[in-house]
């Protein structure tokens, strides 16, 4: 709460005596950030949303790598992940189905939903999933 209360623009005390009144550590305080993207990343935002359309199957490091083919030096992994998460593209793949259900199998109600287990031994259960 005391992190909130330093104010960047309004205030005639610096950052630094606002931390220091407040007992707050200024390392501590969220960098200032511009919203959205910088001004060099722009470019490549754009590059990568063209190349979303054609390849929506890349991910982040397919991406870069494609990027660093065409000539974009500060195309690293973590840089195409941040830009590709800000413009809202990701991947495109067939994600796992770990348990889908079989088609026509029963579905046994449970039985104990409405029970109230009042004594010990009254319920019994058994694991069997690793048969």
């Amino acid at each position: 709460m005391r992190k909130a209360m330093v104010d960047r623009e309004g205030c005639r005390l610096s950052v630094w005596r606002q931390c220091e009144l407040l007992g707050v550590n200024r390392n501590r305080l969220e960098p200032r950030r511009a919203p959205g993207l910088a001004r060099g990343d722009l470019a490549m935002a754009h590059r990568i949303d063209e190349l979303h359309l054609r390849f929506p199957e890349f991910g982040a490091r397919r991406m870069g790598k494609w990027l660093l083919r065409e000539g974009w030096k500060e195309a690293t992994r973590r840089t195409v992940a941040r830009i590709m998460k800000a413009i809202g593209r990701e991947a495109i793949y067939r994600k796992p189905r770990t348990s889908p259900a079989a088609a026509g199998r029963e579905v046994y109600p449970y039985l104990l939903r409405e029970r109230v287990v009042g004594e010990p031994d009254e319920v019994w259960c058994a694991d069997v999933t690793y048969i």
